[in-house]
C-alpha cells in the first residue's frame, strides 16, 4: 500500500490560440490543487490507485489592450471559463511494469483511469472523464532511451480546466472542444 499527498499552487499565463495558431484570447489561470494518493500493488504487474483531488481555479482576463479585451470578450462568448472548486475521485488500474530512472524509462504499462466530479462531493462542477493509456520505453544502447505513449480519452462537460492534455509523455498542453 502506498499513500501520499501533493499540494500545488501555480499561475499559468494562457495565450489561447485558434486552430491556425493565431492569438484568440489571453487569460491567467490561477490553480491551487491538493491531491491525496493511495495505491495498492495487487501483484508484480497489477496496480490500482484511488486518488482524491480538491482544486480551486480562478481565471483572470488580460485586458491590457483594446485588442486583447475584444478577443477575450469574443472568446468568452463561445467558451465557458468558470472559476470554482472541483472535488473529484480519480480511480486507475494499470497492468505492466515501468522502470523509471532519473533520465530513462524502460518496460511498458497499459492503464485505464478516470476522474469523476459531482456537486454531491461539494464540487462546483460535475463531469466524468475516462482515459486508456499505453506507455513504453526501451533502452537499445546505454546512451539512448526511446519512449512512447498512446492515449485515448473522452469526457462530459465543457469546462476549460477539465479538458484532456495532449503532447509529450507528461504534457501540459491542452485543447478545448473543437480545436483538434
Amino acid at each position: 500500500m502506498r499513500l501520499g499527498a501533493d499540494l500545488v499552487a501555480h499561475t499559468v499565463d494562457l495565450p489561447l490560440l485558434d486552430v491556425h495558431g493565431r492569438p484568440e484570447a489571453h487569460f491567467l489561470h490561477e490553480e491551487s490543487r491538493a491531491t491525496f494518493r493511495s495505491g495498492f500493488e495487487a501483484g508484480p504487474r497489477l496496480r490500482t490507485d484511488l486518488n482524491a483531488a480538491v482544486s480551486r481555479s480562478v481565471f483572470k482576463q488580460d485586458d491590457s489592450t483594446s485588442l486583447k479585451a475584444g478577443r477575450n470578450a469574443a472568446f468568452r462568448a463561445g467558451h465557458p471559463l468558470r472559476s470554482g472548486l472541483t472535488v473529484s475521485l480519480l480511480p486507475r488500474l494499470a497492468y505492466g511494469r515501468l522502470e523509471r530512472a532519473p533520465v530513462s524509462l524502460s518496460g511498458w504499462e497499459a492503464a485505464v483511469g478516470g476522474e469523476f466530479a459531482a456537486k454531491a462531493f461539494g464540487s462546483d462542477f460535475g463531469f466524468a472523464r475516462g482515459e486508456l493509456e499505453l506507455t513504453g520505453g526501451l533502452i537499445p544502447r546505454p546512451s539512448w532511451n526511446l519512449a512512447g505513449q498512446a492515449r485515448l480519452g473522452t469526457k462530459t462537460g465543457h469546462d476549460f480546466q477539465h479538458k484532456h492534455y495532449l503532447g509529450g509523455l507528461d504534457s501540459v498542453r491542452g485543447f478545448l472542444d473543437g480545436q483538434l
